[in-house]
Parts: C-alpha cells; sequence; structure tokens
C-alpha cells in the first residue's frame, strides 16, 4: 500500500488535516432562527445509514452531524468501486453568525484484483492507493481524489450556506 502525501487544493488546519470552515455574519438573524435552519438543513440533507446528528435543544449554539456522501463523478479509469467521503459537519450558532466546520474526512472504496478485493479508507492529507498501481498511476489517482473530495465538499457546503440565507416559509396562519 503507498501513501503519498496531498494537501493541494484543500484547506488544512494548523495540524495539517483537511477542515473547510467559515464564518459567516447573517446580522438580521437570531440565534433561534439560525439554530433551526441549520438543523433542518443537516437532518434532510446528511442522510445516511451511519447518519447521526446531536442536537442540544433549542437553545443550543452547536449541532454536529455525520454525512455520508456516494461519489458519482470519480473516473473508473482507476479500476475501483463505491467511492464515498464520509465527514462531520459541525455548525455553531450565536445571535447574527454562524460557522460551520466540515472536518475528519475520510475516503473510502473497494479495489478488486484478480485475486481479492480490498476495501480502503484513506485521509485526503495521506491518500492510500493500491500496491498495483504504478507511481504515475498513484499520482494520477491521488490528484483525482482531491479534485474530486474539493468539488463535491465544496458542493455540500454551498447547499448549506445557501439554505441559511433563504427565507423561512411559514405554513402555518397568524
Amino acid at each position: 500500500m503507498l501513501c503519498f502525501h496531498s494537501s493541494a487544493q484543500l484547506p488544512t488546519d494548523q495540524n495539517g488535516n483537511v477542515v473547510f470552515t467559515e464564518v459567516i455574519e447573517v446580522k438580521d438573524k437570531t440565534k433561534k432562527q439560525l439554530y433551526d435552519k441549520a438543523k433542518l438543513w443537516i437532518v434532510s440533507t446528511l442522510k445516511s445509514g451511519d447518519n447521526m446528528v446531536e442536537l442540544g435543544g433549542n437553545n443550543s449554539d452547536q449541532i454536529v452531524g455525520t454525512g455520508n456522501l456516494s461519489i458519482q463523478d470519480f473516473s473508473s479509469d482507476f479500476g475501483i468501486s463505491d467511492p464515498s467521503l464520509n465527514f462531520k459537519f459541525i455548525v455553531f450558532i450565536k445571535d447574527g453568525r454562524y460557522k460551520y466546520e466540515l472536518s475528519n474526512i475520510l475516503f473510502s472504496y473497494y479495489y478488486s484484483s484478480r485475486t481479492r478485493t480490498s476495501v480502503y479508507r484513506t485521509s485526503l492529507t495521506q491518500i492510500k492507493t493500491p500496491l498495483l498501481y504504478s507511481k504515475k498511476a498513484a499520482e494520477s489517482f491521488r490528484s483525482e481524489t482531491v479534485r474530486v473530495a474539493n468539488e463535491n465538499l465544496t458542493a455540500i457546503i454551498k447547499s448549506f450556506k445557501e439554505n441559511m440565507i433563504t427565507s423561512n416559509h411559514d405554513w402555518q396562519s397568524t
């Protein structure tokens, strides 16, 4: 099993772990409004068999969700199957602002050779490749993994941020 260091194009924290994070100001929204919007998005978007959402009640300032994202646009040139990203999505909430953090990212896939099928779970900073890959194929795989992970995780974040600025529809008469 070969490991290649990879952090190009992906944001990292001070420890070198891949972490997407940002603080967003939304001056016209209360903590409760932001909490409710974030909770609804996390519960409806991060649904999977492994999904777990920790909610602390209406007065909480944090929501933690686990996402499992199947990757559809990964190149078939590498002979892998069922590529997916597993991650933790945390939202911190205060009046007029929120912070999201997408971290603990694992890339998983199956690789079948003539003799066996192996399961790979790897971080995005040290991407593990099958032993049968040449050095050139391994580097190409690493680059493709970074590209696909960045595209898919950025799309999740974009969806979340768009959700946080859309207005709620009140279905109850007042």
